[in-house]
């Protein structure tokens, strides 16, 4: 269901009408939720609650976005929430080192990063 719902998706974002593309991206969606609420482990972990809680919130973006011209910033926001909750999920069982080796490239590239794209951003 998903992969049909998902094609189905893909065919109406070119091919139109725009109302089927709405239902097709929202399904699919729910479809993933749905399979990832079956799955579930009998103990349910930090990690398993907050996976479900992002692809919530991309539900929210995939909803926002629909309207891009009046609901862009709502659909970015759910969108960003949405992989904080991803990445809380991810390493919730990763125990982290804060050494110079590890923060020092990823400022490095981060901040190279930053550099090339800061003169694009506009307003933001």
């Amino acid at each position: 269901g998903i992969i049909v719902s998902a094609v189905l998706h893909i065919n109406t974002e070119y091919h139109g009408p725009q109302w089927k593309n709405y239902i097709f991206k929202t399904l699919t969606m729910v479809l993933i939720i749905t399979m990832g609420l079956n799955l579930l482990p009998e103990d349910i972990g930090w990690y398993h609650l907050v996976l479900l809680i992002g692809l919530l919130f991309h539900i929210g973006e995939d909803v926002a976005l629909m309207w891009p011209s009046v609901k862009f910033l709502l659909g970015l926001v759910s969108s960003l929430t949405g992989h904080d909750f991803y990445i809380s999920g991810l390493h919730s069982g990763i125990v982290w080192t804060s050494t110079w080796v590890v923060w020092a490239p990823l400022l490095f590239f981060g901040s190279g990063m930053f550099w090339v794209l800061r003169y694009g951003l506009g307003k933001m």
